[in-house]
């Protein structure tokens, strides 16, 4: 959970501050829970999802290219440079992403839910949620292949 809001916010102690919300809402919440089959770790995010959209309503901050999973970070050299260019073209990339886009590889790549689960958190429909995906995956293919 914290490594999700830690993405999701500009320091370690919003991203803390945002981790006790999350529980706290949910101990609250926890009477109205409906098991949906679905993980319970699911609706924990989507309380964490809808905590971070309005601890930033209207704010559009690159990501911090270090914060990302390691499945979003190309490999190769590990030297400095090399490691310093990937930082950028990560920033880059994520920049022009729309916040939702950033958000689903968030869930995908470094939460590790699948597109059930992140339908669930996101409060879309599981074949919305896989076409937006693939969408994304096909965009981040198409323009930045050459890249890494």
């Amino acid at each position: 959970m914290y490594s999700y809001l830690r993405s999701r916010a500009d320091n370690d102690e919003d991203a803390a501050d945002l981790t006790q919300q999350v529980f706290l809402q949910a101990l609250d919440g926890l009477p109205r829970y409906q098991n949906r089959g679905l993980p319970f770790a699911a609706w924990l995010l989507s309380i964490a999802r809808n905590l971070a959209i309005n601890f930033h309503k209207g704010s559009r901050r690159p990501m911090p290219w270090d914060l990302l999973p390691e499945a979003l970070q190309a490999s190769g050299d590990d030297d400095v440079g090399g490691r310093a260019a990937r930082g950028d073209l990560i920033d880059t990339l994520f920049a022009h992403l729309d916040p939702h886009a950033r958000e689903l590889l968030l869930l995908r790549f470094g939460a590790d839910l699948t597109v059930a689960e992140i339908a669930l958190v996101i409060g879309k429909s599981e074949a919305a949620t896989r076409m937006r995906l693939i969408r994304t995956l096909r965009t981040l293919r198409e323009n930045y292949h050459d890249e890494f």
